[in-house]
């Protein structure tokens, strides 16, 4: 037996766990929409009606995974959500959210998922995500987010997936983007985005797929993309991109999906 318990005995604390904090989540939505005469059942899984997400949701401070994807869910994101400081999925994707990302949700710094996918989310990516350390999924993409992206993206040093697709993003795409060294997926199509591509995309080594499709982006296509030895998929296409083909993406063995539409 190892030091601390045998495996059953851990697995049979978090299984405990899981289901106390399931039984606290119940107990919190029972409230809130009794207030509204819905009455929901006490449950393993959780229907939620349509309505806000309630924000005494913030005072179950062991709650590790927040997943309301898929509901019918009004009105913003609380700010008391950002009290969770064990917080380690936050998936509310498919929803009809709107408002802004409170700045305090950079306090949940267990973070590892953040997912707003497919919302009426609105203005600017807060700066603080900087702080978000252990973040490794964003995805904002499909609500009316504007403004530039912030460089201080580039700082969330573990993140494997970036997608800020379909949203009102302006401005050039930052070089900062570069810095991180174990992005997978990047996708950054249906922007406004303009500029060029910058040249530290030649450093995303772990990068498997770029889509920077339906911008604005102008310049050439860059011969440091060549270096990205595990690319499959380079998007580009619907841009104001110029020039030839380099011949330095022939490197690119792993390419499956090259999507241009140059101009000349």
């Amino acid at each position: 037996m190892e030091q601390g318990g045998s495996a059953d005995g851990i697995l049979q604390v978090r299984v405990d766990r899981i289901q106390s904090d399931l039984e606290e989540l119940t107990r919190a939505f029972t409230e809130r929409y009794k207030k509204h005469g819905i009455d929901i059942k006490s449950t393993a899984v959780i229907e939620l009606p349509t309505g806000p997400i309630p924000p005494e949701l913030g005072n179950m401070s062991k709650l590790s995974y927040l997943q309301l994807n898929g509901n019918q869910l009004v009105g913003g994101i609380p700010a008391e959500l950002g009290k969770l400081e064990q917080l380690f999925e936050l998936n509310l994707a498919n929803n009809n959210l709107e408002g802004p990302i409170p700045h305090n949700i950079s306090s949940c710094t267990a973070l590892n998922k953040f997912n707003v996918y497919s919302n009426r989310l609105s203005g600017s990516i807060p700066r603080g995500f900087q702080s978000l350390e252990s973040l490794t999924y964003l995805n904002l993409s499909s609500n009316h987010f504007k403004g530039s992206i912030p460089v201080e993206l580039g700082r969330i040093i573990n993140l494997d997936t970036l997608d800020l697709s379909s949203n009102n993003f302006l401005g050039p795409v930052p070089a900062a983007i570069g810095d991180l060294e174990h992005l997978l997926t990047l996708n950054l199509s249906h922007n406004h985005l303009n500029g060029p591509i910058p040249s530290e995309f030649g450093i995303l080594r772990s990068i498997q797929i770029i889509d920077m499709s339906f911008n604005n982006l102008s310049g050439h296509i860059l011969e440091e993309l060549g270096q990205l030895q595990n690319i499959a998929s380079l998007i580009l296409n619907n841009n104001n991109l110029r020039g030839e083909i380099p011949d330095q993406l022939t490197n690119c063995l792993s390419l499956a999906t090259l999507f241009f539409m140059l101009k000349f």
